[in-house]
């Protein structure tokens, strides 16, 4: 690489940084990711290595584990006013810039988040989050198939995700089972990845994405944003069936197949449930006769479809949960514990990066059906047992945690500990987005003033004062926070 290349990319990466949303963090160039992370081993087995390597990464101030991303620019070249890469064809500076870019506007819980960005003298890095349970496409190479109970759930989060991007005017124009990432190892929750072909708009002409999931009209070269539902829909097909349904040996077989868009009678589509047949089929239709994510959403097959998913996903999630250990330093700041795990649930739910939220708040509908507010412990611990098979142990594991972070101690279950116990302890990232968001000028210490500008209807003086009480001091740093939600070994 030139001296004069390396100048044009560091023009490039100061000129998006001015486009970038408040949520990516954008460092100067030459400051080194080494300093803020510890990097460790290649997850993507060698095998995506076309054009970046994706490692785990810690932070090693907070502990937290996420992914790093890196391209490599030894190779970078200036070309028609972009900046390509001689031994990548195909990849392009303008690429990277607007898969960060794009990115950066986006929130939602099954959209994969860049939070870092490092520029170094050879190497370009996105810290993004780490989804430990891999790609779709590698599930289906060790499981052949989704079941409907399985495939459902992906199902409902992707079209919620497509339909939130759709509200943004964008479109990803790359979906594909290579392209969704289970977040969690209990395969409950998942992130669609790679926004580099992502593009604002409502139309569009040129032709991005793999063969073998494109919409006829993306072939034609004149298309809008449902060229993301066709694309949807195929990868639903390949979970349930095990393959995509339009295969072919060379590109012009692949486009005849797609622009007949007849469904393979595979055995396995001849016994699938009818109400997911139905919605796969109004998915593969022509574009002025395909439905919009969130028509597909509003449908009666999907509405139906849905009673049991709320439940498949709540049990799911109990199966994950780590054990706290328990503690007496805990037991002592347990009353200011409670008011900061409430502060924390209702930040997290205003942000709207709660994962499976909705689905919680459905169970919880169910079960508190007086609206009270609080419901027995009995009559949770009644509806795990009928619902889960091993119910045994998911149950003792489950009412062990959530006893100990129950407010009142009368043995009923409020909302705030509800969802505490299944989703934040599930997933300790959301602890430390909500010290994020407290935590303003990002010194990495929050005080009872960061509190009261999100709270700011609370008793300030009296939540200063049970601060101090619990804490021996005025501020306190992530792993402090961290530790006063969940107590969990290292």
């Amino acid at each position: 690489m030139e001296a004069e290349t390396l100048v044009i990319i560091q023009e490039r990466y100061n000129e998006m940084k001015e486009q970038v949303g408040e949520s990516v963090i954008v460092y100067d160039p030459g400051f080194e990711i080494k300093h803020a992370y510890h990097i460790g081993h290649r997850i993507d087995m060698g095998k995506k290595a076309i054009y970046s390597q994706v490692r785990v990464c810690t932070h090693r101030e907070s502990s937290l584990r996420r992914a790093v991303k890196t391209y490599f620019l030894g190779d970078s070249q200036e070309s028609n006013n972009d900046i390509i890469f001689t031994k990548r064809p195909g990849l392009k500076l303008s690429m990277i810039i607007n898969e960060i870019v794009i990115a950066s506007r986006l929130n939602h819980p099954n959209l994969c988040r860049i939070y870092e960005v490092f520029l170094e003298a050879k190497f370009l890095h996105l810290v993004m989050d780490y989804c430990r349970g891999g790609e779709i496409y590698d599930y289906l190479t060790n499981h052949s198939t989704f079941a409907v109970t399985e495939v459902f759930p992906i199902f409902y989060q992707l079209l919620d995700a497509v339909n939130y991007m759709d509200s943004q005017n964008i479109v990803h124009r790359a979906l594909g089972i290579e392209n969704i990432m289970f977040y969690d190892k209990q395969y409950t929750k998942i992130k669609i990845i790679s926004f580099s072909s992502a593009c604002e708009g409502d139309s569009f002409s040129e032709k991005y994405g793999c063969g073998l999931y494109m919409a006829p009209e993306v072939f034609a070269g004149n298309y809008d944003r449902k060229c993301d539902i066709w694309s949807l829909g195929v990868c639903f097909y390949a979970m349930l069936v095990g393959y995509q349904p339009f295969q072919g040996k060379n590109v012009n077989e692949i486009i005849k197949k797609v622009n007949a868009g007849k469904l393979p009678k595979h055995p396995i589509w001849k016994k699938m449930n009818k109400d997911m047949k139905k919605i796969i089929k109004s998915m593969i239709q022509k574009e002025n006769q395909r439905l919009t994510a969130e028509e597909i959403l509003d449908s009666k097959a999907v509405q139906k479809l849905s009673k049991d998913m709320y439940e498949f996903i709540f049990m799911k999630t109990l199966k994950g949960l780590k054990t706290p250990k328990p503690s007496e330093e805990f037991i002592i700041k347990v009353q200011f514990a409670n008011k900061v795990k409430a502060m924390l649930t209702q930040l997290l739910v205003n942000l709207t990066i709660f994962p499976d939220l909705e689905h919680f708040k459905t169970i919880w509908d169910i079960l508190d059906e007086e609206e009270q507010g609080v419901i027995q412990m009995s009559v949770l611990e009644t509806f795990i047992s009928k619902k889960c098979s091993d119910a045994p142990l998911v149950k003792d594991k489950f009412f062990d945690i959530l006893k100990r972070f129950d407010t009142y101690k009368n043995e009923t279950v409020c909302f705030d500990d509800f969802l505490v116990t299944i989703a934040i302890l599930n997933d300790r990232a959301l602890i430390l987005e909500g010290f994020n968001k407290l935590d303003e000028d990002k010194d990495g210490i929050i005080g009872p003033g960061d509190f009261f500008r999100e709270f700011d209807k609370m008793n300030f003086e009296e939540f200063e004062l049970i601060f101090a009480e619990a804490l021996g001091k005025n501020t306190m740093n992530r792993e402090e926070f961290s530790n006063l939600i969940i107590k969990f070994s290292s």
